[in-house]
């Protein structure tokens, strides 16, 4: 008896001593098995998962082993979605719509339903179903486009089509946007024919027909960069100067049009290389945006003005530093006093090229005596410009990211400084909830992580606001952050914490933070 007092006495000392750690131990493992379910990715997020032979049995097999027909990726993509643009056949697409958590109604990616994705890719079968089923052929998405505009955005030439939409109560004749008609959207993408133009014309649109802003049919063809049909329009309509800088803008994922239709307009339609469009771009904004190279050399060769902007100040350089074409930009250097021009939105080439280009780019800037001092109308300085291109999925961009802060040190920019709010890097930072990105500001050298703004606000106070979980309010207590410390309302880190509602629902234990 003695000896099983004994052996039950030491058991529960040794429990006793190992309750807290066993205690950590097990939230180590539900964290474990938290991440390890969330990685398990719905099979239907895969792009590769639908082609024109995923059968309705695939998918119901899938489905069967857990995937979800209904949930939206990151993009805000769902199942039927992503098999309607993958080319499934009709009867899987229909079965996917008719899931629960799916309806016509339902908005996914950019607001919008499956009829704008059965236009874009062309399904008549799907597009009639869809249409029988009271799709609404009005609705319109994020970006302003209805389903059969959408349709001729991607380039469709099939009658079919249209005469679809058509007969669902579209008007042939409606225009839209700057005036344009469904056959000035889609004649770039015609043959030399013209048997898609010849349908539209059938439904009483006429070919000499203009936008707005005057452009003409042979203006929008250019968009695509087909000089044989060009030269069959030529027959019937005249270009106007609008046709050069349409002919750069080119269309939605389409590659660079060849320098072939720069010429034939140039030096054979006697287009000037300055002409501009109605938004005031020049082909030389559009090739800086679309990082053509040598047709932004030849177009400089013609005549083209390196210092021009557009109706909204943008300067062709500043197109040009949303991309990474380091000799592009040089050219576009060679008119250097606009290097510190500002557009509508105060933003410059240098505030423009941290957010979205390389390292490169911004050396060659600063070198070239970029203004580390500007700041936009929305009070965007150098240092939340470098802040907004932190993308940890983005292959290189850590290394990127460190080169161009160090190159704003180099320029003498104080990386620990406020901006006109008081915030500093970490505030910031803290407020895009990137744990990563935190830490790496965290080792900046003179960052002060109790720094306050105007309205009293230290970084972990700034967390408390706006986490979504306690990992970021822990890692800035650890770099040192002084929990007692309060806003000029003197609120406490503890209370403003408890107020959150992303770890109100979490149920996180906030005791930590008293």
């Amino acid at each position: 008896m003695h000896s099983n007092y004994f052996y039950y006495l030491c058991t529960l000392v040794f429990f006793t001593i190992n309750f807290s750690l066993m205690k950590k131990l097990f939230s180590v493992i539900t964290l474990l098995a938290s991440i390890s379910a969330m990685s398990q990715q719905n099979v239907f997020f895969d792009r590769s998962f639908w082609n024109e032979n995923t059968s309705v049995s695939q998918v119901k097999t899938a489905i069967e082993a857990g995937n979800s027909p209904s949930a939206l990726n990151e993009s805000a993509f769902d199942a039927p979605s992503l098999a309607i643009l993958g080319n499934v056949p009709t009867p899987t697409a229909i079965y996917l719509i008719e899931q629960e958590g799916n309806s016509i109604t339902k908005t996914t990616h950019d607001g919008r339903t499956y009829l704008f994705w059965a236009a874009s890719s062309g399904n008549v079968a799907l597009i009639h179903y869809l249409l029988e089923q009271g799709s609404d052929i009005y609705a319109k998405d994020t970006k302003g486009y209805i389903p059969v505009t959408f349709a001729a955005l991607f380039g469709n030439t099939n009658p079919k089509v249209y005469e679809a939409f058509f007969r669902a109560g579209i008007d042939p004749k409606a225009t839209y946007d700057q005036g344009e008609s469904l056959l000035l959207k889609t004649i770039a993408f015609d043959s030399e024919q013209l048997p898609l133009t010849q349908y539209f014309i059938s439904k009483g649109l006429k070919l000499k027909q203009t936008s707005l802003s005057g452009a003409t049919a042979f203006d929008y063809a250019s968009r695509k960069g087909n000089v044989n049909l060009l030269k069959t329009l030529r027959k019937k309509v005249k270009p106007t100067h609008q046709a050069l800088p349409m002919a750069a803008e080119g269309v939605i994922r389409q590659p660079n049009n060849p320098i072939e239709v720069y010429q034939y307009l140039i030096e054979n339609q006697k287009i000037p290389a300055t002409a501009t469009d109605y938004k005031g771009g020049t082909a030389l904004h559009y090739l800086a945006r679309r990082q053509d190279l040598p047709a932004a050399q030849y177009l400089i060769e013609k005549g083209a003005n390196i210092e021009a902007t557009d109706k909204d100040g943008n300067t062709c350089l500043m197109n040009a530093c949303y991309g990474n074409n380091l000799e592009l930009v040089k050219l576009l250097l060679k008119g250097k006093e606009h290097i510190n021009k500002a557009n509508g939105k105060g933003e410059t080439a240098l505030l423009i090229a941290l957010q979205r280009s390389s390292s490169e780019v911004v050396a060659l800037l600063l070198a070239q005596g970029a203004d580390t001092r500007a700041i936009s109308k929305k009070g965007v300085n150098v240092i939340e410009a470098l802040l907004a291109s932190y993308n940890p999925r983005k292959k290189g961009n850590d290394e990127d990211f460190d080169q161009k802060a160090a190159l704003l040190k180099q320029y003498l920019v104080a990386l620990q400084g406020a901006n006109a709010h008081g915030d500093t890097a970490l505030h910031m930072a803290v407020v895009k909830g990137n744990l990563k990105l935190v830490e790496k500001i965290c080792s900046w050298p003179s960052i002060d992580i109790n720094a306050q703004n105007e309205e009293g606000e230290t970084p972990l106070i700034k967390a408390a606001l706006t986490a979504k979980d306690t990992s970021l309010l822990k890692l800035l207590i650890d770099k040192g952050a002084n929990k007692a410390l309060t806003t000029s309302l003197g609120e406490t880190t503890y209370e403003l914490a408890k107020e959150n509602e992303n770890l109100q629902k979490s149920g996180a234990d906030l005791s930590f933070l008293k």
